[in-house]
């Protein structure tokens, strides 16, 4: 279950990545993002409006999703026993 919502979290985590990318590379003119990014940006965030969002909203809320992905991906460890795997760096 833990790893079914941390792969959801990460799932909406690249979406949101992807089109901030897209997004930088419009100069932040989102007319210039082709229809599929739009697409999946929205079929990931329906309550987001195109016309409003901003890269900082964006990044702000793939910031979020990643520390939700983390902890649900820690919290499967932690409850079958495991220990989560920590970097080094």
């Amino acid at each position: 279950m833990w790893v079914i919502l941390g792969n959801a979290y990460s799932i909406k985590m690249l979406s949101a990545e992807k089109f901030a990318a897209a997004l930088e590379l419009a100069a932040g003119n989102i007319s210039l993002i082709d229809t599929p990014a739009k697409v999946e940006f929205l079929r990931n965030f329906p309550d987001l409006s195109l016309d409003k969002i901003t890269l900082k909203q964006i990044q702000s809320i793939r910031r979020q999703l990643l520390y939700k992905a983390g902890q649900m991906y820690q919290s499967g460890f932690e409850r079958s026993g495991m220990a989560f795997p920590v970097s080094a760096g």
